[in-house]
Formats: structure tokens, sequence, C-alpha cells
């Protein structure tokens, strides 16, 4: 919840009297739900294997990211978490969700973020 709130000063005792508004925004945490770590959609297979991490699962979650704003979808949707878990620990998403405009060299990208492997 994102709060607005206003305070107003007006300072007395000048020849001009100045007028100060001041804004304050207060976030209320505790109403976001939190994910809970890892996020099942954005962890790389090592994350959820609890597996090390390295740079490179911080490059899958953007790869993640990147698919979604090239199709609208997550790459690896299941129809339960368990076999969206075993989609991303098998690589396995499809190419026909992309957008119709997305050129060669973005699934290309898409392709190196999401290969197995030593980069």
């Amino acid at each position: 919840m994102l709060r607005l709130c206003k305070s107003l000063e007006v300072p007395s005792g000048s020849w001009s009297q100045s007028l100060s508004l001041q804004y304050s925004v207060y976030l209320d945490l505790s109403s976001i739900p939190l994910l809970s770590p890892p996020s099942s959609k954005l962890a790389a297979p090592e994350i959820l294997s609890e597996a090390q991490a390295f740079p490179q699962s911080d490059i899958w979650s953007l790869g993640v990211l990147l698919y979604v704003l090239l199709s609208g979808q997550l790459p690896f949707r299941g129809e339960s978490a368990e076999e969206t878990k075993d989609n991303i620990l098998g690589v396995r998403f499809k190419f026909e969700w992309l957008y119709k405009e997305v050129t060669m060299e973005a699934t290309r990208l898409l392709m190196w973020i999401f290969k197995r492997g030593a980069w």
C-alpha cells in the first residue's frame, strides 16, 4: 500500500509569508506478498536444484524477463508448479510463444542465455 502524506508549514514573523509544502511517501511492505526464495518462475536451474549459483544465474533471470517482454508469457510455465520446475531444469520453452515481430537475433540471444553449461 502506497500512501502520500502532505504537511503544510507557514512560518510567521517575516515580511512575506512563505508557504512550504512537503510531501512524503510511505510504503507499507506488510501488504506486499513477498516471493519465497527462490522464485521458481525466475530462478536458474542451479538455484532450483540448490547447487552453487554464479553470475550467469542472474543472466538467466534477466533472460526470463526478456522472454516475457518478447512474448507476454513466462518461458517455462507449466500446468503446475512441479511442471514449471521440470521445464526450467530441462530448459524446455517454446519459441512459438514469441511475438511474430521478434528478430532472429533476439531469438538467438534467448537461446544463448538459456544454454546449459559453461559460457
